[in-house]
């Protein structure tokens, strides 16, 4: 039976988008193009966040910041950067 490797995205991890991942924004939205010809759908959330994963900051800044900016609660913010930080099968 396969078994599947279960990482963990604290708020410390750090998000870094791949070098085989194209970006390209639409209006307020956005759209990635992976390394294996998968194409996601990003909402503006997403667009945001997306564009957050550079590789200096933590997921629990990130989530910080946007809490800050849009007055909303911090726990609910990180819970939604971790989920889209996890990988996912084809969406």
């Amino acid at each position: 039976m396969p078994t599947s490797r279960v990482l963990d995205f604290d708020d410390r991890f750090v998000p870094v988008q791949s070098s085989t991942t194209r970006f390209v924004t639409v209006d307020r939205e956005a759209v990635l193009l992976d390394g294996h010809g998968r194409v996601y759908r990003l909402n503006p959330t997403g667009a945001i966040l997306w564009a957050c994963f550079d590789g200096t900051g933590s997921l629990g800044e990130i989530a910080q910041d946007v809490s800050d900016e849009l007055g909303v609660p911090y726990a609910g913010v990180l819970a939604e950067v971790q989920w889209q930080v996890k990988p996912r099968e084809h969406l």
